[in-house]
């Protein structure tokens, strides 16, 4: 019993893991750097803190990238309050969208998960929203 798994018959199984990377993206040889114990752990703990490894940490201080600030965890806590209080302004909007009355305007309810949007940004130290790399350059 044979298995047809959808090639052609004589075709070239693809080639299985990580796509290659684009030529201006590969990486070449690393950077050596000798480290004592202390100094080795205050830049894990520095890494660690903001969510980076070590290599991504020293990469992103070397070449002048804005590394994220590291966030108190009563900032992650009121981050994540907010964030339903989003989610329940969310369901407002919808209501009134959907021609529901709900005792507020449309206008009031979306002033208002703006602003909670922007206190969240403001919580984990970033100005406006950002997609893409964790870091980016200054």
């Amino acid at each position: 019993m044979t298995e047809d798994t959808g090639q052609k018959p004589g075709a070239k199984k693809g080639r299985g893991g990580r796509p290659r990377a684009a030529p201006g993206e590969l990486r070449g040889p690393g950077v050596g750097v000798r480290l004592n114990d202390p100094e080795r752990e205050i830049i894990e703990a520095k890494a660690a803190a903001v969510g980076l490894t070590p290599a991504e940490f020293l990469r992103a201080v070397g070449l002048d990238y804005e590394v994220p600030r590291a966030v108190p965890e009563v900032n992650r806590e009121v981050y994540e309050e907010l964030a339903r209080m989003a989610a329940n302004l969310n369901r407002i909007v919808t209501l009134i969208n959907s021609g529901q009355d709900v005792g507020i305007g449309e206008n009031i309810a979306l002033e208002m998960l703006e602003s909670v949007h922007a206190l969240r940004r403001e919580l984990v130290g970033v100005s406006e929203q950002k997609k893409g790399r964790v870091y980016s350059q200054k």
